[in-house]
């Protein structure tokens, strides 16, 4: 196995329908990834929540990818940060969180997932896999 080769775990969450959300405020914006997050989205960070066994739920940190110029990823990770905040009561965070969300935009769609911190750090409940 090469160091690091398995230093971390991405898990996909959801796919989300996000048509124009360039043109959208922040706040709009925000409102609306809350609307499309309800339901099976949330299921899924409670979820997240749960393996990282974190006490009063875990800090993140959101990456995107593909979504534009860098004012329009800037906004957007802003946006995504303030509805995964207030739907599921964590705290956003730059330096050390416990996972990383990822979105990916393509299309008008948004691929949202999970990084989660180097195997040796997470404390997860997960079966070791012998890698052939």
């Amino acid at each position: 196995q090469r160091s690091g080769a398995l230093s971390t775990l991405h898990a996909a969450v959801a796919y989300l329908q996000l048509e124009d959300w360039e043109n959208l405020t922040l706040e709009t914006l925000q409102r609306h990834l809350i609307d499309r997050l309800r339901g099976p989205g949330v299921t899924a960070l409670q979820a997240a929540a749960k393996v990282l066994e974190v006490p009063g739920g875990p800090c993140f940190y959101v990456q995107c990818k593909s979504a534009g110029s860098q004012e329009q990823t800037l906004v957007f990770r802003r946006a995504l940060a303030a509805a995964v905040s207030e739907l599921m009561d964590w705290i956003p965070e730059i330096k050390n969180p416990h996972l990383t969300l990822s979105a990916h935009l393509k299309d008008g769609w948004m691929l949202l997932g999970f990084v989660f911190p180097k195997a040796a750090e997470a404390k997860t409940k997960t079966a070791k896999v012998k890698v052939v």
